[in-house]
C-alpha cells in the first residue's frame, strides 16, 4: 500500500486489497466498474479528507491490459480545481474531489501508460494515443500516434515523433493547429 497528500486530500492506493475489488459504502461517491476480462488486473483508489478522514471518493475497476503486459495504473491530481486524473490498462477518467463527481471516463485503446502536466494542461500518454485535457477535466484535443512514440513540451508546443516522423503542434490547441 501507498499514500500520498496532497492539498488537504489523501490518496491511498492497496494493491493487496484492491484484489478483492471491494468498495466502501462509508465513501461519498463511490465509482466501480470495468469490464471483467479473464485476466483482469483490479485497482482501488481512496481519497480521503485529510482533517477529518472522511472518505470522499472510491474508485475500484477491473482493467486490461495490466502490470505483467507493462502497463502500470497513473494518477495525476491538480491542487487548485480539485480534479483527479486516473488511468488503468484500457481505461481513463477524471472526478472532482469537492464535491465529489466523475466528470467523464473513456476507454484507451491498447494501454494507458501515463500522466503528464504542463502548466495547465494535463497530457495522457498511451500505447495509441497523446491526449489533453485543461485542469478542470475538459478535453482539448487527441491524436493517434502508433509505436514507437515519444513526445516533449517546450515553450508551448508539443514536439511529437511518431515513427521517426516529426510534428509540433500548440500544447493547447493541439495538433489541428498551425504551431505558434
Amino acid at each position: 500500500m501507498f499514500s500520498f497528500a496532497v492539498s488537504g486530500y489523501v490518496l491511498h492506493w492497496d494493491p493487496a486489497r484492491a484484489a478483492a475489488h471491494r468498495v466502501n459504502a462509508g465513501a461519498l461517491l463511490l465509482d466501480s466498474g470495468g469490464e471483467e476480462h479473464i485476466d483482469a488486473s483490479r485497482m482501488r483508489l481512496v481519497v480521503e479528507r485529510a482533517d477529518d478522514g472522511r472518505r470522499v471518493l472510491e474508485v475500484g475497476r477491473s482493467y486490461s491490459p495490466g502490470p505483467e503486459s507493462g502497463f502500470q495504473p497513473g494518477v495525476a491530481f491538480v491542487e487548485e480545481t480539485g480534479v483527479l486524473f486516473v488511468g488503468a490498462g484500457d481505461w481513463a477518467g477524471a472526478y472532482t474531489v469537492s464535491p465529489p463527481m466523475k466528470l467523464w471516463e473513456e476507454r484507451v485503446d491498447v494501454g494507458f501508460w501515463g500522466w503528464s502536466r504542463h502548466g495547465d494542461v494535463v497530457l495522457m500518454s498511451a500505447e495509441l494515443s497523446l491526449a489533453a485535457w485543461d485542469t478542470t477535466g475538459r478535453k482539448l484535443w487527441d491524436t493517434f500516434v502508433e509505436p514507437p512514440w515519444s513526445f516533449h513540451v517546450k515553450e508551448g508546443l508539443v514536439h511529437l515523433d511518431v515513427m521517426g516522423s516529426s510534428s509540433r503542434f500548440s500544447l493547447r490547441s493541439g495538433p489541428e493547429a498551425e504551431p505558434t
